[in-house]
């Protein structure tokens, strides 16, 4: 039996805890720092990865953000709405989505009911490589399956960066949290 089972058995333990929750405050407060550092590391590591599979295609044409702006597009969606999706920057947004448009792979067309909002639409060659890296990613979301069967809480990670997102989105609009 495990050092700290025994002391939790015979309440030997109960000190210890009393003194961990005492120090939380520090370690949560760490843990907010450092957490944002890891979700930035997260991402770049998450572009490297998208590179890699552009590489193994031989997709020269297309950075990892351009291709993650391709992955927010299902159907027929306005910019503003692309924005949104990704939270991405205004001006960095409209250069890709340019980009995109020149090589093939995003079609414009101006929206019916106000002439001054611009659609988006994948074409045939985005689409076909959006369906490709989306069955590579399901292949490394089994890799992941593996590790929540190994005990790591996946579904709980998740809902905790939700929750810190909504968190600081409540922050941004009403100045609390």
């Amino acid at each position: 039996m495990s050092t700290a089972i025994v002391k939790a058995a015979t309440g030997e333990g109960r000190k210890q805890a009393a003194a961990d929750t005492a120090e939380a405050p520090n370690a949560v407060n760490e843990a907010y720092f450092l957490l944002p550092r890891l979700i930035e590391r997260m991402h770049r590591r998450y572009l490297d990865v998208l590179r890699f599979e552009l590489t193994k295609l031989g997709v020269d044409d297309l950075n990892p953000v351009q291709l993650m702006q391709l992955l927010n597009i299902d159907e027929d969606i306005s910019v503003q709405e692309l924005v949104d999706r990704g939270h991405y920057v205004g001006s960095s947004a409209f250069y890709n989505i340019k980009k995109l448009v020149q090589t093939g792979y995003i079609e414009q067309s101006r929206a019916p009911s106000d002439r001054r909002s611009v659609r988006l639409k994948l074409t045939k060659k985005a689409q076909a490589l959006c369906e490709h890296i989306r069955g590579q990613q399901a292949e490394l979301g089994a890799a992941f399956m593996r590790l929540a069967e190994k005990g790591v809480d996946l579904e709980g990670a998740y809902r905790t960066l939700r929750s810190l997102e909504r968190s600081w989105d409540d922050y941004l609009r009403y100045g609390k949290y």
